[in-house]
């Protein structure tokens, strides 16, 4: 029986907590198989219908995902024995998770951070265990594992929402959080960002609790205000303290102002996963009542039935529930603890716990168990398929379809040909797969537009000398020739490249306008100009203007020389080959722009280090780029776009242009488009178009 009078403390974290953040993002990818299931009919198919084990880790600008598990198409694929996970759609649910939260900062944002999917397919020896078998003419399904845990309800917090039975403390707590989310959410609290906690000490006075004695909270927040007023915690304090006073009780809050403690360590800037490194399922205590009870022993994790270690749910364990769907289609998912339908109770009951415990053998066995008034309780299945902590049963999940992004599952067109970089002395690089907000509604953050303060990450050159390519460094992965070539495609090749290939053999001369007819004012370079459309009518435009073309695909350059020579052209040379092998040759602040149009994006993890834009790359072109000189990068693959912009931003030697959506969404000013571009278009992909300035060299110093 409860003491009659005493002091309770409970803690609360918010959505934006680091390990709260992570919980999401796997109860997020486990709604989403869930939803798939349901969109198919096959929830309750224990044969066929989704197990997950999923776990989060995240940090500065990474989110690494792990586990294993089973499911359908577009989640899993199976290639003979062996089950793919779709990385692209987990990575896109993760990063919708984090902008939901509202993370958009320089260490952690939904753009900019690295996801990395480690999911993999379910043990055969786990699966065994789990399989619903025959026995007795009924079909019964195994725990596959072992587990025990708690459940929990009283009435606590009933006299506040009807239908919650949660301890007053931890009751509390979370609504504190839940009103300062709300009102960061509709812009009221400004200044305040995601990661925030709370502790509430509750009083008890013959069993019944009647007041805090003390408030915690600690809230993220800008460190200076709107007015460049730089903030301190008695002024963030003034600043939440009617929020704070609205979410309890009248005359709950304490009597002496010293015992309403804000940001008690001091200022709270640096916050979530860029502050502290987030994992699932640390957050046990908070998940369930607060330490008023008991709870499961281990960390959980967010994992499908029949799996017996998920988030103890509030009561689920204790009375049989009637489910009604959620309101809306994140209801399921709330980031808070949210009622339910009553359980069915004994009219004398006020706190109950039960025993849940499941086992591995075939079938799952409940225990029987007495509430504190002496009823036989039914132990329910323990599981958590959302992150509420009474969340609802797979069958009650919305099974509305996700927005499809550029992370979606489908055809994207590839090119043998295209030029990539290797990867930066091995690192593995992970791609954002959303960022530029496209017509066709794929995304790249706009917020991120003013030049200057888009930082993800540090920038770290590849231990080149001034940041180029050494000898023998390849950037180029591909076949180098495709059909068969004309006689006359042959004839070129072997008479009319000769006189306007540049000599790598010889040094670069120091003005490069040399190597054109008199009076080109500067030098353009084109990487990878496949057919030569644009290259062509780039220098028809522009004859004042030196061309150097690369490409090293035979095919492409037998239809670049026939046009050039169709048209008498004189101020274009050109390169067969690696371009890493130009940029090495070329020198110094030699070129006034540098043209990147439908790269190949190479879009399996495993092809990203073949990727032309990479650190070392962009270091590489920085060198060879004027101050003042252009870099122009267009692409109809978000994943490859959102690659290439992050790229650049961290780099000291560039600064983004665009300062409006239009202007990455629209082509640029007289560009001619191109056959890989018009079937873009017509397979219903949106071209992205980034131009990036080479900084001065004060600026770059000054960064």
């Amino acid at each position: 029986m409860p003491r009659k009078s005493h002091l309770f403390t409970s803690e609360s974290v918010s959505e934006g907590h680091p390990d709260k953040v992570s919980d999401q993002i796997s109860d997020a990818i486990l709604d989403a198989f869930i939803e798939n299931d349901v969109k198919l009919g096959i929830a309750d198919e224990s044969l066929v219908n989704t197990r997950l084990g999923c776990e989060t880790l995240t940090t500065t600008n990474k989110i690494v995902i792990a586990g294993e598990g089973r499911g359908q198409a577009p989640f899993f694929k199976n290639y003979g024995s062996k089950a793919v996970v779709n990385r692209e759609l987990i990575t896109e649910i993760a990063r919708e998770v984090v902008k939901d939260i509202g993370y958009d900062q320089d260490g952690f944002s939904y753009h900019g951070a690295d996801v990395e999917v480690l999911l993999h397919g379910q043990s055969p020896d786990i699966a065994m265990g789990v399989d619903a078998k025959k026995k007795k003419g009924a079909e019964q399904e195994g725990a596959g594992d072992q587990g025990m845990m708690f459940g929990f309800a009283c009435t606590e917090s009933e006299v506040y929402e009807k239908n919650s039975f949660m301890p007053a403390p931890i009751y509390f707590a979370h609504k504190i959080l839940k009103v300062l989310s709300d009102q960061r959410r509709s812009k009221k609290l400004f200044d305040l960002q995601p990661d925030s906690k709370s502790q509430v000490t509750v009083k008890y006075v013959d069993g019944k609790p009647v007041g805090c004695t003390k408030v915690v909270v600690s809230t993220q927040h800008n460190a200076t205000s709107r007015n460049g007023k730089k903030y301190t915690p008695s002024m963030v304090k003034d600043l939440i303290g009617d929020a704070v006073a609205s979410a309890l009780p009248k005359d709950w809050m304490p009597a002496r102002e010293s015992d309403f403690l804000v940001n008690p360590t001091g200022n709270f800037v640096v916050g979530g996963p860029d502050g502290d490194c987030g994992l699932t399922g640390r957050k046990i205590i908070v998940d369930t009542y607060g330490g008023y009870a008991r709870t499961a022993a281990a960390p959980s994790r967010a994992r499908t039935r029949p799996r017996s270690t998920a988030r103890p749910p509030m009561p689920r364990a204790i009375w049989p529930r009637t489910w009604s769907p959620p309101a809306s289609p994140n209801a399921a998912r709330s980031r808070w603890p949210t009622p339910s339908a009553s359980p069915t109770r004994c009219r004398f009951w006020s706190i109950c716990t039960a025993p849940a415990r499941s086992t591995k053998p075939s079938s799952r066995r409940f225990w029987p168990s007495f509430s504190r008034c002496g009823r036989p309780i039914s132990a329910a299945r323990s599981s958590s398929t959302g992150r509420s902590i009474a969340a609802p049963p797979p069958t009650a999940i919305s099974a509305v379809r996700r927005k499809r992004t550029a992370a979606s599952p489908g055809k994207r067109p590839t090119s043998p040909t295209r030029s990539v970089a290797p990867s930066n002395n091995g690192r593995r690089h992970t791609p954002p797969s959303t960022g530029v907000e496209f017509a066709d509604g794929r995304i790249m953050d706009a917020a991120v537009m003013h030049s200057g303060s888009h930082k993800s990450g540090s920038y770290k050159d590849d231990g080149l000398e001034g940041g180029g390519f050494a000898a023998g460094d390849r950037a180029f992965f591909g076949r180098r020739k495709g059909k068969r070539l004309r006689t006359h495609q042959a004839h070129l090749l072997e008479t009319l490249l000769p006189q306007l290939a540049v000599n790598l053999a010889s040094p670069a001369p120091a003005d490069l306008t040399t190597l054109f007819a008199p009076g080109a004012q500067e030098v353009r370079l084109e990487i990878g100009f496949r057919g030569g459309e644009h290259l062509i009518a780039e220098a028809q435009r522009h004859p004042q203007v030196g061309y150097i073309g690369v490409e090293p695909f035979v095919n492409g350059m037998a239809k670049a020389l026939a046009a050039i020579e169709k048209h008498e052209m004189t101020n274009i040379r050109l390169h067969q080959g690696d371009a890493a092998e130009v940029l090495a040759w070329l020198p110094d602040d030699a070129l006034a722009r540098i043209d990147l149009i439908y790269p190949d994006p190479w879009p399996k993890r495993r092809h990203w280090k073949r990727r032309f834009v990479q650190d070392r790359m962009v270091s590489a072109l920085a060198r060879v780029l004027r101050p003042g000189g252009v870099f122009r990068f267009a692409s109809d693959i978000a994943d490859y776009a959102a690659w290439t912009l992050i790229r650049f931003l961290r780099s000291p030697s560039f600064e983004w242009t665009a300062e409006k959506a239009a202007d990455w969404q629209a082509p640029w000013p007289g560009f001619d488009s191109t056959r890989y571009e018009a079937k873009a278009k017509r397979e219903g992909r949106a071209p992205c178009y980034l131009t990036f300035r080479r900084r001065p060299a004060a600026k770059v110093g000054a960064r």
